[in-house]
């Protein structure tokens, strides 16, 4: 109990325990009025120069003070009831600061976090929408507690008397029915009551929710601030670019061929974004839960995101950068929790993500020891969309032999089927396959032949200026993009005429990567596959035109070859 010269609280007379207290006037200078805020059950006695408290040391919620004239009771015991009107917030502390009047429930009151996110995922955000939301999360519970004492029976209402629009009371943590606010129930039989809260306004000013318990003249209030946090992952709040590239090793290229960029180190940026009122700040703490990918989220500075949080202000985002360190096993199995000082352990936002990878042994390269197989059955890549005369078999020496047995094609054919991980059609993103060659060519004709580079003499060449023979929309069934290639030569004019003992030798180096694009920016997705061809024809006869020279080496496999095109020699 506290005793008070004044009704706002001011000159505190008797502040006490479980005992009993007085202050004493001098002579002629006894108050005419005092005010009483009850913490228990309590009388007391005043005469013409003691204020006497009696406790019982029954618990009440406090309650505003009330007045009593003490010249209208001199030298006379007063005893009274205190009724204790109470309603609790989950992570509200229901008591009053040790240094002065004001409760903690309304300052700084509750936190409500805007119910903005679509827990049942149905593209509807849930605080449009009413009836059950499953595995809604963001709702605060209220508990309505039976007026003290017990006896009294009547009825209290709860009201949300300032700020009424920016929240909705329902029955149940997953929303169901909705409570009508003014809302009156009956005490002592329907309470205790539990009720939930939900954010659908953020607040223009700290504090502009006050709800009310109300029974006759003393309620209980719990003021509150709606805000929201924001996780915009590539700087947006789109959801299709939602993902993240798992770091490159050493060995991988560090810029894609394909433009705009994404960070070289394979980053993706993503913003801590505050909504509420000017001024509002609060500290936000970031974890990650794995299904299968793994990520890491780093501060600007390239140190770790702190266990502890970080401060966020609105007005102001908070930058960071998140690092995909193992791929994911199936669509958004990677999720960023927010949770801050203001909610306790309530979560008040998260994010799906997927970490995206192509392991290079996942990029199956099928040649020579797979001669004559056919071309994996889903891809529409087809050798013969080339040349109708081709095969559409991999591993294959091809030879056309035109009209007047002029030399035309000689080559090999070879597929890439590479599967990404996670093994799902990733629909948002969109996938490249990117080739680099080195080439040098002997003849045709007879020895000694000089060596021509085609491409590539010192370094790594450009060798992906066509795009038919690629096939980068996902497989529905085998989830797999494609890629093929007949690397050899061709005299395509026919004019050229050749005898017995003319050559023609080929060596050709090739490496190839993923990129995949994300929101606007590409990235590699993966290491270098290295994979080389070397053919050696001879012409037989007018009738038959070119073979393979079988005393050499002829092969379309993986691996490399020592060194760039001007460098080689034919054997």
């Amino acid at each position: 109990m506290r005793v008070w010269g004044y009704p706002d609280r001011r000159s505190l007379l008797i502040s006490t325990g479980d005992s009993i207290d007085t202050v004493e006037w001098p002579s002629g200078s006894v108050p005419t009025e005092v005010y009483v805020e009850a913490s228990s059950y309590a009388s007391f006695f005043i005469d013409s120069r003691y204020l006497l408290l009696y406790y019982t040391g029954v618990d009440c919620n406090t309650i505003p003070p009330t007045k009593y004239i003490v010249d209208r009771v001199p030298q006379a015991e007063i005893y009274f009831t205190f009724v204790e009107v109470d309603m609790d917030m989950d992570g509200v502390k229901d008591d009053y600061y040790r240094e002065g009047p004001v409760t903690e429930e309304t300052r700084p009151g509750g936190f409500i976090v805007l119910n903005d996110d679509d827990d049942n995922n149905n593209e509807t955000p849930d605080k449009d929408e009413g009836g059950v939301v499953a595995g809604e999360d963001d709702l605060v519970k209220i508990i309505l507690r039976k007026v003290v004492p017990t006896d009294i029976q009547g009825v209290v209402t709860l009201n949300a008397i300032a700020g009424g629009s920016k929240i909705k009371v329902w029955e149940s943590a997953t929303k169901g029915t909705l409570v009508t606010l003014p809302k009156i129930y009956a005490t002592p039989t329907e309470l205790p009551k539990e009720l939930w809260v939900e954010g659908v306004e953020t607040s223009s000013t700290a504090r502009d929710i006050t709800l009310a318990l109300q029974c006759g003249g003393f309620d209980d209030r719990i003021r509150a601030t709606v805000f929201d946090v924001d996780l915009l992952v590539n700087n947006t709040t789109a959801q299709t670019d939602d993902y993240v590239v798992m770091q490159k090793s050493a060995d991988e290229r560090e810029i894609p061929k394909n433009w705009p960029v994404g960070a070289p180190d394979n980053h993706i940026p993503m913003k801590v974004h505050l909504e509420g009122p000017s001024g509002f700040s609060c500290k936000v703490k970031l974890t990650t839960n794995s299904g299968g990918g793994e990520i890491i989220i780093k501060k600007t500075d390239g140190s770790q995101y702190p266990a502890e949080g970080e401060s966020v202000t609105v007005g102001t985002d908070l930058l960071v950068r998140i690092f995909g360190t193992l791929p994911s096993t199936d669509l958004d199995d990677v999720i960023i929790t927010v949770k801050t000082d203001k909610t306790n352990d309530r979560i008040c936002a998260q994010e799906d993500l997927t970490v995206i990878y192509v392991y290079s042994f996942k990029m199956l390269f099928r040649g020579s020891p797979y001669q004559g197989e056919a071309l994996t059955a889903c891809s529409t890549a087809k050798f013969t969309d080339f040349q109708p005369w081709r095969q559409d078999q991999v591993g294959k020496f091809i030879y056309h032999k035109p009209t007047g047995g002029n030399f035309d094609v000689a080559s090999y054919q070879m597929e890439f089927n590479i599967l990404p991980t996670p093994h799902k059609v990733i629909s948002d993103v969109e996938w490249d396959i990117k080739r680099e060659a080195s080439a040098a060519y002997w003849g045709p004709g007879t020895d000694p032949r000089p060596r021509t580079v085609f491409k590539g003499e010192t370094d790594w060449a450009d060798d992906d200026s066509a795009n038919a023979d690629e096939d980068l929309t996902q497989c529905p069934d085998c989830k797999k993009i494609f890629v093929i290639d007949c690397p050899g030569w061709g005299d395509s004019n026919g004019g050229l005429s050749y005898t017995m003992g003319y050559k023609y030798s080929e060596k050709n180096k090739f490496r190839e990567w993923v990129e995949v694009k994300i929101g606007n920016d590409w990235f590699v997705c993966s290491q270098y596959r290295e994979w080389r061809s070397i053919m050696h024809v001879k012409f037989e006869d007018a009738a038959t035109g070119w073979i393979e020279d079988t005393s050499k080496t002829n092969e379309i496999v993986v691996g490399t070859i020592s060194g760039f095109a001007g460098s080689w020699s034919e054997n």
